[in-house]
């Protein structure tokens, strides 16, 4: 939710908003201080005294989701389907709980253990001959209880030396 972005405003929809208790004093809603996040919505936003409250006009609590996740480079050696490569992914920001999703996006075709969960394994379908590489580009979306989306595309790469 945001905060209406012309006046009026009230204290109790700058309360709700940023989820403080009744009766914190304005200059508690400084930018980057304990309620008000440091984020591009909120750059009208004081971050030192003096702050009126038509400074808060347009200013949301909400921090927007940064996805992170790690390449994966294995080798499938030995055998057939073997997990060669793990892809824990994270967010920050966001308001949870979390949804996530692996797709595949381009390339080489690897089987994923787990496509609605942060971390999967990976696995190179069949048995490929030794010395063959593969390389696929695999995304992690997150959506939060906003229904907000972000996502982190990673790059999938089995050796199979």
């Amino acid at each position: 939710m945001t905060l209406p972005a012309t006046p009026p405003i009230s204290m109790s929809q700058i309360f709700a908003e940023f989820g403080a208790p009744a009766g914190t004093s304005l200059g508690s809603f400084l930018r980057g201080g304990t309620y008000v996040p440091n984020t591009s919505p909120n750059a009208g936003v004081p971050a030192s005294l003096p702050i009126s409250m038509g400074q808060l006009c347009g200013a949301s609590a909400y921090t927007p989701m940064v996805v992170s996740a790690p390449n994966v480079n294995g080798d499938s050696w030995p055998g057939s389907n073997a997990v060669f490569g793990n892809s824990s992914s994270s967010v920050t920001g966001g308001i949870g709980p979390f949804s996530f999703a692996w797709t595949q996006i381009s390339g080489a075709t690897f089987t994923i253990d787990t496509p609605t969960a942060a971390s999967t394994n990976f696995r190179r379908p069949g048995n490929p001959p030794q010395g063959t590489l593969a390389t696929g580009t695999y995304r992690i979306t997150y959506t939060d209880s906003t229904a907000a989306t972000a996502f982190k595309d990673i790059t999938v790469t089995d050796t199979r030396a």
